[in-house]
């Protein structure tokens, strides 16, 4: 059988300190790109959790309500509400979504 591809070790807490200061320049869009960037690059299903979480809040910030809805919807199929339930429910009311 072929090996897998192996990826390179990603400095997940570098990139959030990255995604810190995109954030607080309100350069949201940039701030996206680096999240999908790492999320891409990472094998541990909770660290993705997170950053998709991180990801969707941006989202939220960028102030495209079609998309963060269709973006939350798509965060719970992949990994349901867990620790951030309440937290995902505000944005999604706060965003006029309909039922998930």
């Amino acid at each position: 059988p072929a090996a897998k591809p192996t990826r390179a070790p990603v400095d997940v807490d570098a990139a959030l300190e990255r995604v810190a200061g995109l954030r607080r320049a309100g350069r949201y869009d940039d701030a996206i790109a680096e999240l999908v960037r790492v999320r891409r690059s990472v094998d541990d299903p909770a660290v993705a959790e997170v950053l998709s979480f991180e990801e969707g809040t941006l989202r939220t910030r960028a102030d495209r309500p079609d998309e963060v809805c269709a973006y939350w919807r798509g965060h719970l199929a992949r990994f349901g509400a867990g620790d951030h339930a309440a937290s995902i429910g505000e944005h999604m009311a706060s965003a006029r979504c309909t039922e998930p």
